[in-house]
């Protein structure tokens, strides 16, 4: 089923490899079908991307930013840094409803290498910028983590510990195309915080 286009053939041509990637996989996803489902010629896609790899590494890239914004947007809403961090799982767990091929891409995307030079930067500020809004949420730095690389593999735990089981969630629910058990969510939100702050 394609998506509505949006009348900028970039965002056309992305949300149509997103869709093409979630049905196939990477390695099934043709450049001919991404041209249909955007409704555009596969030489147009070659103006906006020079090959295959760049496309999807966009689309890929597009999808974190997409993920990293609503997260980063939905932590600043609450006073408190449990109903902060509450509020960015939930999110993120809800785009499952909102965006489920942007999980199954990922699902599909899981593996292979998507992070080239020219996108590493971007990926590791998205990244260091969540890790600092955790690490401050669950009691700072030096409480936490402590300094050093010892301190930032620590950090980095903790956003794998954060972020994991509610990716999980998005991506069971994006696979069976229903929407996330919102009481599941919270339970398993609740056990994962009382982890996060019990971390010494």
């Amino acid at each position: 089923m394609a998506r509505p286009r949006t009348g900028d053939k970039r965002e056309d041509i992305v949300e149509s490899v997103i869709a093409d990637v979630a049905e196939r996989g990477l390695d099934g996803a043709s450049m001919a079908g991404i041209a249909a489902r955007a409704g555009v010629a596969v030489g147009t896609i070659y103006r906006y991307f020079p090959d295959r790899d760049a496309l999807l590494r966009d689309a890929h890239l597009d999808i974190k930013r997409r993920l990293h914004g609503r997260l980063a947007a939905a932590a600043g809403r609450h006073d408190t840094p449990q109903e902060s961090m509450r509020e960015a799982w939930l999110t993120l767990v809800d785009l499952a409803s909102e965006r489920p091929r942007d999980f199954l891409y990922i699902t599909a995307a899981a593996g292979h290498a998507l992070a080239d030079a020219a996108r590493r930067e971007e990926y590791e500020r998205m990244n260091a910028e969540l890790r600092e809004l955790l690490v401050r949420a669950v009691g700072g730095e030096e409480a936490i983590v402590g300094d050093g690389e010892a301190g930032r593999v620590r950090a980095q735990a903790l956003v794998t510990l954060f972020v994991a089981p509610a990716m999980q969630l998005a991506r069971d629910a994006a696979l069976a195309g229903r929407a996330p058990d919102a009481a599941l969510s919270n339970q398993l939100f609740d056990m994962v915080w009382r982890g996060l702050r019990d971390v010494d």
